[in-house]
């Protein structure tokens, strides 16, 4: 499975990186999405998406001492879903890197932990370009509220600000934004179908 990650399946996505995912597989298939994989600029249908997926809600129901026994029976899955998660990264930031339409403000740090850490650990890399965008988001609101709406001392997450970026430049290609509509739809079918699944 490994050899097939890195020799045949030249470009995949994560479901937890939508928009990476979208940025990689653009890049590498040479295409457009006529659709975005996600709505970026609306926060609330995104922290749905991330923090109440179907796992998610399971999840936090289950006892610990169950979820070490599914990470034990899981294991192998879980290794290969980790190398997956680093093959990821190692191919966002290669594709980012040589991509001149990403301003250096957003290269230069890939690139200075790129060179620092690449015969040591991703960690940094991970850390900088997968943080949690809820709670940057969230930091953004509370920042422009203590400052009475001035954003001079605005502290935004990298990952936030990049995202953002990555956003608007499949816009500025073609790519269409998924509408209210649409998510609204989604989010009811994905409860009804919850609610279907767990009902006596």
């Amino acid at each position: 499975a490994k050899h097939n990650l890195i020799n045949v399946i030249h470009c995949y996505g994560l479901s937890e990186y939508l928009i990476y995912s979208q940025y990689i597989l653009q890049k590498c298939l040479h295409i457009t999405f006529k659709r975005a994989f996600i709505e970026f600029n609306q926060i609330a249908y995104i922290k749905q998406r991330l923090l109440f997926t179907h796992a998610t809600i399971i999840r936090t129901n289950l006892h610990q001492s169950i979820l070490y026994d599914i990470e034990n029976v899981n294991r192998l899955d879980i290794f290969l879903y980790n190398f997956a998660k680093r093959l990821f990264l190692y191919r966002l930031i290669n594709y980012v890197l040589y991509d001149s339409n990403i301003p250096i403000h957003f290269k230069r740090p890939i690139h200075t932990l790129w060179h620092s850490y690449q015969f040591k650990s991703l960690n940094s890399l991970h850390y900088l370009l997968f943080s949690n965008l809820i709670n940057a988001y969230n930091s953004t609101i509370i920042n422009n509220n203590n400052n009475n709406g001035n954003g001079n001392n605005n502290i935004v997450s990298f990952s936030y600000r990049f995202n953002l970026f990555l956003t608007n430049l499949f816009f500025h290609k073609g790519t269409i934004p998924v509408s209210e509509t649409v998510l609204i739809n989604e989010n009811n079918k994905w409860n009804n179908r919850l609610l279907y699944d767990f009902s006596d």
